[in-house]
């Protein structure tokens, strides 16, 4: 799988994990305090992936705000680098594309599910050059239809979180609020997804 860069909220005084999550393939926004970290999170909480929270010791998959794992006390910076590592590698994956999740919607058929994620790879691999040349064009009302499908199918592919990044740029694409970063990370998570889907169809 290609590397993927997750945006990461810190929150505590940590200037050693600070450190190593900046030297990281990440993108890192830290606070010391959580009154600023909430109210950066309410504003941006559609770009953010992960929050660590150092105040209380846990780490939450951003998008609906569910504990991934407590952190444990007396760990040094390395150690939870470490658990970071592991948690994007496999926690982090489950929670974002589900084949669980996605048989559960197709009546557990397996052979429509393999046929759906191939379909819409076919169909979907060219997105983001699609989307880019819409939005250089400043053509906004069809990229609210091509995201409009998208969240139409995201939960048929096994991904809830798919499902609330389109569902969040097509409310705000409706009411002509959407900013270009927005698109951008609609567009950066749909490659992730792409890249689940490609894994699973070469089974």
């Amino acid at each position: 799988m290609k590397n993927y860069q997750y945006t990461i909220l810190l929150i505590g005084n940590n200037h050693e994990i600070e450190l190593l999550l900046n030297n990281s393939n990440h993108a890192l926004i830290s606070f010391e305090n959580m009154i600023d970290a909430t109210d950066y999170y309410y504003q941006n909480a559609n770009k953010i992936d992960i929050i660590i929270d150092l105040i209380v010791n846990r780490i939450l998959l951003s998008f609906n705000q569910s504990e991934i794992k407590t952190i444990e006390d007396g760990l040094t910076a390395s150690q939870l680098m470490d658990q970071i590592n592991q948690i994007i590698a496999h926690d982090i994956k489950n929670k974002e594309f589900s084949k669980s999740l996605a048989l559960s919607m197709l009546d557990h058929n397996e052979i429509i599910y393999h046929k759906l994620l191939r379909r819409y790879y076919e169909e979907n691999h060219n997105l983001s050059h699609t989307i880019y040349s819409l939005l250089d064009a400043d053509k906004f009302f069809e990229i609210k239809i091509l995201v409009h499908k998208i969240k139409g199918l995201s939960l048929n592919l096994g991904s809830e979180k798919l499902f609330e990044i389109a569902k969040t740029l097509n409310d705000k694409l409706e009411l002509k609020k959407a900013e270009r970063d927005d698109i951008i990370h609609f567009i950066r998570f749909h490659e992730h997804i792409l890249e689940y889907i490609k894994e699973e169809i070469k089974e």
